[in-house]
């Protein structure tokens, strides 16, 4: 079952890194819906 974490893990890592390539309205909404404020 961890094995299936790693997957998770490492595929919304991938899917962060796409949508942080995306415009800038993606960009400022993904930092947000995590709940990290870093601006």
């Amino acid at each position: 079952m961890q094995e299936t974490n790693v997957e998770k893990s490492k595929y919304f890592q991938h899917t962060l890194s796409k949508l942080l390539v995306k415009p800038a309205p993606t960009k400022n909404f993904l930092p947000q819906a995590l709940g990290s404020d870093r601006q």
